[in-house]
């Protein structure tokens, strides 16, 4: 066979040049083989009985890219056999990058390891989900809520956001079933600060004989003067992603003839017209013959298997093979257009990595202060997994206010139960009053005695059954929570987590997050980073001087309000405007007239998911397209649905492209962190939302963890923004408690 014959392999095997490792289980071991750069072999299959020993002996010899189907299947036994890899490639992950972007339904990747809920173990639903208590998410527009594209302005199942993830739903909590259901030039290699990760894609690719033109990755050229209204701009929605000459910038034709270079910080190298995809809307993935070089067979009586149906896992170390061959071609082909989608691929996979290490670190939470958080707001922990003192008491004035007589001593069964929105719309009318939801929004508008306790109870039944005692049991074990963490679970590529509720800590919990002794938390965010990203997408001048100020909504006030104490209108216009919101405040009017061009991308891509068009990150991550029958039914709902998605496409550019630079920050913290001493203990990044993240690390490393996030926070907006003058502070602080973080 072409690759050689297969070897078994041992401690004493011979070196391994640095390269690239294709694995895969087999057996009771391991098969891999060394590949290039394009997916041909270089070595022979080898067979391993220890697959830990072998991949320890790998690493320490090579440090090779590891490629394997997906990190969770891998990772997770060799981190517990203290066995630790520098870079990979997650061939499942880039496999949802790239169906997405040949316009594929965003499909949730798959999370790691379903444990069983064992008897007695009690399933949890997500804090901000849509449950008994008639609660929707309840996160905010600055939390990074945009609206989803099912017609509605709420955020709940179905919507982008915080709630969950699943069936029709966009969202950063969680993916799963049960309970929680989910939704040029030449490139400078001291640019791509994550060398391994990105330079070495560039280096490949060409090496391999795929040359593509030399623009820079991540790296934003120089703005078109015009700016991004200028009519001589190519119109996205007619304009193919892929008309680009082969000169030193890539450049995008309109209609007039013109030739404008392309701004890659505007939205007409972000969005993609629908009717780039072929016939059906569904590109031929297996389209492109495979590079030459593939053995006819990997063993006796094994041949090379035909492409494998999208999603699905290649059959044996051929099918995996096949597919890292198809991708690099891939990526490749559409560096030419997008040339960040390199490092998009790499941090995708540098993350997944990430992901594992955090879910076996686990976030120190003191199980004794949790413990006394509950028993201040809910009463004693009950016996029998009733509701505690206080919620009871809470559920009896509720049901006395709804029912007169239906509870006092003796009484059993309530009438009105509050975890019922049923019981309790229907108590309600029984007295005259008539509501749609049991929302809190909604209820705060009812002048009742009932509304008081109603909402106090909601409040803390949702504390109870997020994050209370049987949450407890379930996700905290040894003083640490550990949650399993699902990289790219949302459609924008935000994580998202299978069960616990990671990313929906509420506030009030946050005292149990203590540093261990003689350790710190150093806990950092990026202040205001979606405003700060339309800032960078756009050019608008005017904007990207405010992103100098520390805060950036007081900076937005002044210039557009004429005075720095409309901070709070400032924002609530600004943000009105990246979600859609259907208003026209003085300060939205006068945001546009200061801003253009700022808020003019934000209405381009609006436009172009009305029209039933998609739109990309910076990087070339891709909204999904509209389902085949999107506009069928009344006109009216036609109108609906088409206004829903200019939501939801408005949105995804800057929350899309704020996640291409989170997911760079987290790589390169973890690069910066591996290299701190560990004599003492390692460093590790504990904790991931959105734009925010907090490193457990030994106290005499303090400074040292908080200049690794500064760093990667700074390689970050270098990498995938590039000089544009755009600031994303990111300030660090060690502290003992993460309740002590502002």
């Amino acid at each position: 066979m072409a690759g050689g014959a297969v070897k078994s392999g041992s401690a004493g095997a011979a070196a391994v040049a640095p390269g690239h490792v294709l694995v895969v289980p087999s057996g009771n071991g391991v098969q891999w083989q060394r590949v290039d750069g394009a997916g041909r072999p270089v070595g022979p299959v080898t067979w391993a009985a220890d697959p830990v020993a072998e991949v320890r002996r790998l690493e320490l010899q090579a440090r090779p890219r590891w490629i394997w189907w997906r990190t969770t299947e891998m990772y997770p036994a060799l981190l517990e056999a203290g066995v630790r890899v520098e870079r990979c490639h997650d061939l499942a992950a880039v496999e949802n990058l790239l169906r997405t972007y040949e316009g594929e339904p965003f499909v949730p990747p798959q999370s790691a390891v379903r444990e069983p809920v064992t008897p007695g173990r009690a399933t949890q639903i997500s804090l901000f989900e849509e449950n008994a208590f008639g609660e929707g998410s309840g996160a905010t527009p600055e939390g990074g809520t945009p609206v989803g594209p099912g017609g509605s302005d709420s955020v709940g199942p179905g919507s982008v956001g915080s709630g969950s993830v699943g069936s029709g739903s966009v969202g950063s909590g969680s993916v799963g079933s049960g309970p929680e259901l989910p939704a040029g030039g030449e490139i400078d290699p001291r640019m791509l600060a994550v060398p391994d990760e990105v330079a070495a894609w560039v280096e490949e690719l060409d090496n391999a004989g795929l040359t593509v033109p030399r623009t820079a990755t991540g790296h934003v050229p120089e703005a078109d003067p015009a700016g991004p209204t200028d009519p001589r701009r190519s119109d996205p929605t007619t304009s193919h992603p892929n008309s680009t000459d082969h000169g030193d910038q890539a450049r995008h034709n309109d209609p007039t003839g013109h030739h404008a270079p392309a701004d890659h910080l505007t939205l007409s190298d972000h969005l993609a017209p629908s009717d780039h995809l072929a016939p059906g809307g569904r590109p031929d993935r297996f389209s492109h013959p495979a590079p030459t070089g593939f053995p006819d067979h990997l063993d006796e009586g094994e041949p090379v298997v035909g492409p494998t149906p999208r999603g699905e896992q290649p059959h044996g170390l051929a099918g995996l093979l096949r597919l890292y061959a198809t991708q690099v071609e891939q990526i490749a082909d559409i560096r030419v257009a997008h040339p960040g989608f390199p490092l998009l691929v790499a941090a995708e996979s540098a993350v997944c990595l990430a992901a594992v290490e955090m879910g076996r670190a686990g976030l120190p939470w003191s199980v004794r202060i949790h413990d006394e958080v509950l028993t201040e707001l809910l009463g004693p922990r009950p016996a029998h997994h009733g509701r505690p003192r206080k919620l009871q008491t809470l559920a009896e004035e509720v049901a006395q206010e709804l029912a007169p007589g239906s509870s006092g001593p003796g009484f059993q069964i309530n009438q009105v139960n509050p975890d019922s929105p049923a019981e309790v719309l229907k108590a309600l009318r029984r007295q005259g009053i008539t509501v749609d939801t049991t929302r809190a929004w909604e209820l705060k508008g009812i002048d009742h005695p009932a509304v008081p306790p109603l909402l106090r109870y909601k409040e803390l039944a949702r504390l109870h059954v997020a994050h209370g005692w049987a949450w407890q049991d379930q996700w905290v074990s040894g003083g640490r929570f550990r949650a399993e963490y699902v990289p790219g679970g949302v459609v924008t590529g935000r994580w998202a987590t299978s069960g616990g509720g990671a990313l929906q800590i509420p506030k009030v919990m946050r005292a149990c997050v203590v540093a261990d002794p003689g350790w710190v938390l150093v806990a950092a965010d990026a202040g205001q980073l979606e405003p700060r990203i339309l800032a960078a997408l756009s050019g608008d001048r005017g904007m990207i001087a405010a992103t100098a100020d520390p805060d950036m909504y007081t900076a937005l006030a002044r210039q557009a309000l004429g005075k720095p104490e409309a901070r709070n209108e400032a924002k609530i216009g600004l943000l009105a405007a990246m979600y859609g919101a259907r208003a026209n405040s003085l300060a939205m009017v006068a945001l546009r007239r200061r801003f253009p061009q700022a808020l003019e991308l934000l209405e381009r891509a609006a436009r172009t998911g009305e029209d039933g068009g998609i739109v990309r990150s910076v990087l070339g991550r891709t909204c999904p397209p509209p389902e085949p029958t999107w506009q069928d039914g009344p006109p009216e709902q036609a109108l609906a649905r088409s206004r829903a998605r200019g939501r939801f496409t408005r949105n995804f550019v800057i929350q899309a492209s704020a996640a291409d630079w989170a997911n760079a920050l987290v790589a390169g913290l973890r690069r910066r962190l591996s290299g701190l001493p560990d004599d003492q203990g390692r460093a590790e990044l504990v904790f991931f939302q959105h734009d925010e993240v907090i490193v457990h690390a030994p106290a005499h490393l303090a400074a040292e963890a908080v200049a690794a996030i500064v760093d990667s926070g700074s390689e970050a907006t270098s990498l995938v923004l590039g000089d544009r003058g755009v600031r994303i502070p990111l300030a660090a602080a060690p502290i003992a408690s993460y309740a002590e973080k502002n």
